[in-house]
């Protein structure tokens, strides 16, 4: 439980304990108490609508609160419109924020068990009808009551915070305090049982609002706090009735029997919450466990045109239903899904690597606080091993495999060829008179020529064809689901283009000559390697032939 927790209990403790030293200290803690709760949620600066309302309801009561003591200090007890104004809007910003909170609906297995509670807070305000219409506010904090207990149908599934369960139960000390007030109006010795009632009430409030928007993980907190707060109401309830003759007719009977079953009532709910809560963790650690084996268990050597880190963001948004998307901080971008949403940040060795994007703030951060660094750490160890494997498997001037990544990945295309049977063909590429580029210009234009060849190829290649820099000025393309005659067109398409492309300064038409083998379904796993040493010899009929030209090795 946080120290801010403690903190708020403390203050409200404080407040109580005043009022009950006497009237006099009523018009200092009262508003004291709203200002407290207004403070608490300003403090939390919630961004979600519901709470925005509620936190402009809590600063309006502080505000109609000041303004009832500095009247009752100067000896006025008739509102003004100050007062009426600001606690009136106060309460429909709450309502309203009631109203919105997210998973608010109404079933039998939250109501049935409430009846009674709601039933005795109509029964108190109609014992003395008039006294209800001339207070009017037992009105409004019975609405807020029934409205709030309308939002603790999350809380009980395990979907929401267990500060729902302080908001709910505070609302109803409210509105039962209202309520009573209006039936023993004319007993001028419950006054002090009243305020500190309406103390509990705001208390409850902060504290509640406190666990909601701090997402702080307080299940016993809330327990230990929804009981003893039900205890010091019963005692005062029973001590107001005490001091007005009431307790013992046969209403005072009634309201025992109602607040006794208020009590059992309230304590079944914080057990059945804390208990769903619970099971709710439960499983979504299991998901997260289960989220963790599934990244883990991506294969680095598998190739389907998606990067390692794609494929793991792939696996990660397939367990996560709520994720909306997933950004990676990697230069290039990668991503899953949708950037926006809730963002909750991915930190891997105290750096933000990434972040995830939710359709709206997890209810339990924590478990998310908890498990989110393994994630974090996976998906920077992949994209690490990612990277080293594109350094040593890539060649650093054209940006193609080398004859390590061709080793890398032709197996790959080798097996998905023959479990689909198609065809594989095999070229190799030439540059010609390379030597006499170098020798009459410099490196730098040699090195020019050899990136338009690698720009060529990659435009015309398909995502499971291999384009590899064999070494100097040699090339080695693999081509998928491709026979010999269309290895020759594709050949022949990118040397017309690399005749057509200038290349300056070199002042004559840029070709080369290519053979070409394979063009039927790999038999073997060495079937690449066999027909590349067929593809160069190839290649060498057609140097040998006059160059700028596509040779076909023996079938």
């Amino acid at each position: 439980m946080r120290r801010s927790s403690w903190i708020i209990t403390g203050v409200f403790a404080v407040l109580i304990g005043l009022s009950l030293a006497g009237v006099g200290f009523v018009a200092f803690t009262i508003p004291a108490a709203a200002v407290t709760l207004a403070l608490v949620m300003i403090a939390q600066a919630p961004r979600r609508l519901p709470w925005l309302l509620a936190t402009i309801g809590s600063t309006l009561w502080a505000v109609e609160e000041i303004a009832w003591a500095i009247r009752r200090n100067a000896g006025i007890v008739d509102a003004s419109f100050v007062t009426e104004f600001a606690y009136y809007a106060g309460v429909a910003a709450w309502l309203a924020a009631l109203w919105m909170m997210p998973g608010r609906r109404f079933t039998r297995t939250l109501w049935i068990p409430l009846v009674p509670a709601v039933g005795m807070l109509v029964w108190l305000m109609l014992l003395d009808p008039p006294a209800t219409l001339t207070l009017q506010f037992p009105i409004a904090d019975g609405i807020l009551a029934l409205a709030a207990l309308s939002a603790l149908e999350p809380t009980l599934r395990g979907r929401a915070s267990e500060g729902r369960l302080l908001l709910a139960l505070a609302f109803y000390v409210r509105g039962l305090s209202a309520a009573t007030l209006s039936w023993l109006f004319d007993v001028g010795g419950l006054l002090p049982g009243f305020y500190v009632l309406w103390l509990l009430g705001y208390a409850l409030l902060a504290l509640g609002a406190h666990v909601e928007l701090a997402d702080v993980p307080g299940e016993l907190f809330t327990a230990a706090t929804g009981i003893v707060t039900l205890q010091l109401a019963t005692g005062t309830l029973l001590l107001m009735l005490f001091m007005s003759d009431n307790l013992s007719n046969s209403y005072g009977v009634i309201f025992l029997s109602l607040l006794a079953y208020i009590e059992v009532g309230a304590l079944m709910l914080i057990l059945v919450s804390d208990r769903r809560r619970r099971m709710a963790a439960e499983t979504e650690l299991r998901s997260w466990a289960a989220l963790l084996d599934s990244v883990s268990s991506v294969d680095p050597g598998t190739h389907d045109g998606r990067s390692t880190v794609g494929r793991l963001l792939d696996a990660v948004a397939e367990r996560m239903p709520s994720l909306r998307g997933l950004v990676l901080h990697d230069g290039g971008g990668t991503s899953v899904g949708a950037a926006e949403g809730y963002a909750y940040p991915l930190v891997a060795g105290g750096t933000e690597i990434g972040r995830l994007y939710f359709a709206e703030q997890p209810q339990r951060s924590n478990v998310l606080d908890a498990v989110a660094p393994f994630l974090a750490a996976r998906i920077q160890q992949t994209a690490d091993q990612e990277v080293w494997r594109t350094h040593a498997t890539t060649d650093p001037l054209t940006g193609l495999l080398n004859r390590r990544g061709l080793e890398h990945r032709a197996d790959a295309l080798v097996v998905r060829a023959r479990a689909r049977n198609v065809p594989v063909s095999v070229a190799m590429l030439d540059l010609d008179h390379f030597k006499r580029v170098n020798d009459l210009y410099d490196h730098a234009t040699g090195d020019k020529a050899l990136k338009v060849l690698a720009d060529l190829l990659r435009r015309h290649l398909r995502p499971h064809d291999l384009a590899v820099r064999w070494g100097g000025e040699e090339f080695v393309v693999v081509l998928y689901d491709a026979d010999r005659a269309t290895a020759a067109d594709v050949v022949r398409r990118i040397r017309q283009e690399l005749r057509d492309r200038a290349v300056r300064p070199i002042s004559w038409t840029l070709t080369f000559s290519a053979g070409l083998a394979g063009g039927g379904v790999p038999t073997d796993d060495g079937a690449v390697h066999g027909w590349i040493a067929e593809a160069d010899a190839a290649l060498k009929q057609a140097k040998d032939a006059g160059r700028d030209r596509v040779e076909n090795a023996a079938s």
